[in-house]
C-alpha cells in the first residue's frame, strides 16, 4: 500500500505525531483516539494515480508528491484534502526528468531531483515551464 505520512512542523523536542497519511480512510491504533486526534487523510494516492510517489513540498497552502512510475508531480490541498490538478507538474518527461525522486522549492522555482540523470531540474513555480538555466549539474 502507497501512503504518505505528513508530520506538523513546530520548534519541539518531542516527537511530533502525523497529521495526517494519504492512502488511509483513518489513522492505525485505537479508534476513538485517532478519529478525534487525526483527520481523514487525502484522496488516496493511486486513485489519484500517483503510485510511486519519491518527494513531497509544500508552501502550506498546496503540497506536492513527485512520483516517479508516471514523471509527474501531483498536486494536492492541505485544507481540503482534494486533487489540485491545475497545480500538477505534468512536464517533466518531456524536459528529460524521468526519474523523478525529490522536489524543494523556494516558492518561485520547483527543483527536481532525477536519479536517472544525477541532475537537478528547474521548474517555475507559477507557469509549471522548465528553467534550464537554474538546472544543478
Amino acid at each position: 500500500m502507497n501512503k504518505l505520512i505528513v508530520f506538523a512542523a513546530h520548534a519541539c523536542a518531542a516527537i511530533t505525531p502525523a497529521f495526517a497519511i494519504l492512502g488511509l480512510f483513518a489513522m492505525p491504533g485505537p479508534a476513538a483516539a485517532q478519529t478525534a486526534q487525526y483527520p481523514q487523510d487525502f484522496d488516496t494516492l493511486v486513485a489519484a494515480g500517483n503510485n510511486r510517489p519519491k518527494g513531497i513540498w509544500s508552501d502550506g497552502t498546496i503540497m506536492w508528491v513527485a512520483d516517479w512510475d508516471d514523471d509527474k508531480i501531483y498536486a494536492y490541498d492541505l485544507r481540503t484534502k482534494s486533487r489540485r490538478p491545475g497545480e500538477d507538474f505534468d512536464t517533466l518527461l518531456a524536459a528529460g526528468n524521468n526519474n523523478p525522486e525529490g522536489i524543494w522549492s523556494d516558492g518561485v522555482t520547483m527543483w527536481v531531483a532525477d536519479n536517472d540523470d544525477d541532475k537537478i531540474f528547474a521548474y517555475d513555480m507559477r507557469t509549471k515551464a522548465r528553467n534550464p538555466d537554474k538546472d544543478f549539474e
